[in-house]
């Protein structure tokens, strides 16, 4: 059984989890509103970038990030629009829609590389590699159980 004390750092957790991501999203949408696209529209597409080797259809990347099937395609409509995707139907499955990065995505990502090396190390930069790696762990598994509730 859990004491009370336990139950508060839990709770300081997940709300932290919130505050965290709210503040986070807004420090993101600040900086691509420069290039016309929101937090989540550039986070579509890192997803995109570094977990798909080929172009996913609308369900895989929903299902990846536990979203729906609507708010992806939405997301690629209003990307494809700004010219950072194009959405396809697959060959081989007619019903589905790829989701293919364009050379202006991948521009996007080169110009922005020395600018994300200096925010990580601006968000970690009191941390030791130890407290990372709890952290780190401690993440993937509130991720697992999260996907298992």
């Amino acid at each position: 059984m859990k004491n009370i004390e336990d139950l508060d750092r839990e709770m300081f957790i997940f709300g932290s989890i919130f505050l965290l991501a709210n503040k986070l999203q807004t420090m993101v949408d600040q900086v691509m509103s420069e290039f016309g696209i929101t937090a989540k529209q550039w986070f579509l597409m890192v997803i995109i970038e570094e977990f798909f080797p080929e172009p996913p259809s609308i369900k895989r990347v929903a299902d990846f990030m536990g979203s729906s099937h609507q708010n992806i395609k939405q997301l690629s409509l209003k990307l494809e629009k700004s010219g950072y995707m194009r959405l396809e139907k697959d060959e081989k499955d007619k019903r589905a829609v790829k989701l293919i990065l364009t050379e202006k995505s991948t521009l996007l990502g080169r110009s922005r590389s020395s600018e994300n090396i200096r925010f990580f190390s601006k968000l970690f930069f009191d941390m030791k590699k130890e407290e990372i790696q709890i952290m780190f762990e401690g993440l993937r598994k509130l991720n697992k159980n999260v996907n298992e509730i």
